[in-house]
């Protein structure tokens, strides 16, 4: 796979269509809009496609490059220098009075924001508060005032600013789900190139371990096969070399107390408490999915030597994957044993270790377990024929247990029982 293959496809999500229309549905609400997203995600990418949809709309819209603008005025006076706009003199040059001058456009898209000085990005953001705060009463009058769109990374604004009637503020803010991941993993294998068993380990793994990091994902596309000491090796280097983060770098935030406490228990964290310093999950420290809420980035868990939680989630990366089909093996070698022996077969063979067991063996042919179940084709002289299903079995006995257990397994493990269910592919049918 390219480097940028899921980052292409990314924009094909459903989640991530739907973020642009709700950002096309606020500006066509003439409401102005600020958009805030972690750092991996490219401004100008997204912009591109928010115009793409707002083209469609039949908008009429004006670009104004910031690291163009002059710095020695005001934002005001800048951008109305580069719209042209012709200044009354009785009139200050503020960006209550530029609305008010601004009409030969329906959009104004303000670009990189993040590549400017901290002042003048406070500034700009400044004048896009006070732009917005002016349309009450052009909107009474019947007018049509402009609108604004920035886009920029979370951590270049000091402060999530308050949304109010004309001032729409939305987070790319759990995108894409880990489902989504999974989805856009089985998209970037659509070449057929990859075996269905590591397509399938690879998009557990991903979704689990790089969480919406897209950027993450597409590092460990191939690390995820070579067990737990080379994958805490490769999130180490992805928060050094990719990312450039550093224990210095958290200190620096002014959070690290706090994001002590996430480490903890980052699921007590809500979306709040992340959004009240936009810096961590501006640069991508703290995600956040549907299904496992707020967590801290696996490399960064990686920088602290979090072994555990990493070991955590790639547990539960497996166990999702292999759990239900180890369920439902085992109901196939039950139904197996019924279809040979009729359905009081467990009572033929009694090596239950609890009368618990036998009573529910006795109701449910298809209550028994992995253990019952070796015990009986291991020693049963009735099914010696079935005796061949016993180094499945005993594998997946082995496999179940340890992921009951809340241990990991390798890919070995995972290999060798998707060929052994391949060997004996008669009794899923």
């Amino acid at each position: 796979m390219s480097q940028k293959k899921l980052t292409q496809l990314l924009y094909r999500l459903p989640g991530i269509q739907r973020f642009i229309m709700r950002l096309a549905d606020d500006l066509g609400e003439r409401r102005n809009l600020l958009v805030l997203h972690p750092d991996w995600v490219d401004s100008e990418e997204l912009l591109s496609y928010l115009r793409e949809e707002l083209w469609r709309r039949d908008f009429v819209m004006y670009e104004a490059l910031l690291p163009e603008m002059p710095e020695d005025c005001s934002p005001a006076i800048a951008l109305g220098g580069r719209l042209g706009v012709r200044w009354p003199a009785s009139l200050s040059r503020t960006p209550a009075n530029l609305v008010e001058l601004c009409t030969a456009t329906d959009i104004i898209q303000l670009v990189g924001l993040n590549t400017l000085p901290t002042a003048r990005r406070r500034a700009w953001v400044e004048f896009l508060l006070q732009w917005s705060q002016n349309f009450q009463k052009i909107i009474d009058r019947g007018g049509r005032p402009t609108v604004i769109c920035l886009i920029c990374p979370a951590w270049a604004v000091d402060m999530v600013p308050a949304e109010s009637l004309y001032l729409s503020v939305r987070k790319w803010w759990g995108i894409p789900s880990a489902l989504e991941m999974q989805l856009l993993c089985r998209m970037a294998e659509e070449d057929g190139t990859g075996s269905s068993f590591a397509s399938g380990w690879r998009e557990s793994v991903i979704s689990s371990i790089a969480g919406s990091d897209i950027q993450l994902a597409e590092w460990l596309w191939d690390d995820v096969f070579d067990g737990l000491d080379n994958l805490m090796q490769r999130l180490l280097n992805y928060a050094l070399e990719k990312r450039e983060w550093s224990n210095e770098l958290l200190f620096s935030l002014e959070e690290y107390p706090r994001f002590g406490n996430w480490l903890e228990n980052s699921t007590a964290a809500t979306d709040d408490l992340c959004l009240q310093n936009p810096k961590l999950w501006g640069r991508g420290i703290l995600t956040w999915t549907w299904e496992y809420g707020l967590e801290v980035n696996s490399s960064a868990l990686a920088l602290f030597g979090r072994r555990e939680e990493i070991q955590h989630r790639l547990w539960r990366a497996q166990a999702s994957l292999l759990l239900p089909q180890l369920d439902n093996l085992r109901l196939c070698i039950c139904k197996r044993l019924t279809q040979i022996c009729g359905p009081e077969w467990p009572i033929r063979f009694p090596l239950f270790d609890s009368e618990k067991e036998m009573a529910a063996a006795k109701e449910n042919p298809y209550s028994c377990q992995w253990g019952y179940l070796e015990a009986v084709v291991a020693n049963s002289v009735s099914l010696k024929t079935e005796r061949t299903y016993l180094p499945l079995i005993q594998l997946a006995r082995s496999i179940r247990n340890r992921l009951a257990h809340y241990r990991i397994i390798g890919y070995s493990n995972y290999l060798q029982l998707c060929r052994e269910i391949q060997k004996h592919s008669e009794i899923l049918f």
